[in-house]
């Protein structure tokens, strides 16, 4: 089966990495939506890092409100950030 070469251009491990399994011709083989929002490039230390204080409150305002079963989260948090 066919595989996607790098590119020259990608320089960072972690992104090829993610980016070959997103890619993956082999649908068996391919990196699922969950999985892939479990991957290094978006949960190592690094990454991590790269999200300001109010990203990750924002973030955190949306799971308890997907959790609470509210769809009017842009309006909490328009009201928020107000």
């Amino acid at each position: 089966m066919p595989s996607v070469q790098r590119p020259s251009e990608v320089k960072d491990n972690l992104l090829w990495d993610f980016l070959s399994q997103l890619l993956e011709f082999d649908p068996n083989k391919r990196i699922s939506a969950v999985e892939a929002l479990q991957h290094p490039y978006f949960t190592s230390p690094e990454a991590l890092s790269d999200i300001s204080k109010e990203q990750q409150d924002l973030a955190s305002l949306a799971a308890i409100v997907q959790l609470e079963g509210d769809q009017s989260i842009t309006e909490r948090i328009s009201l928020i950030l107000l």
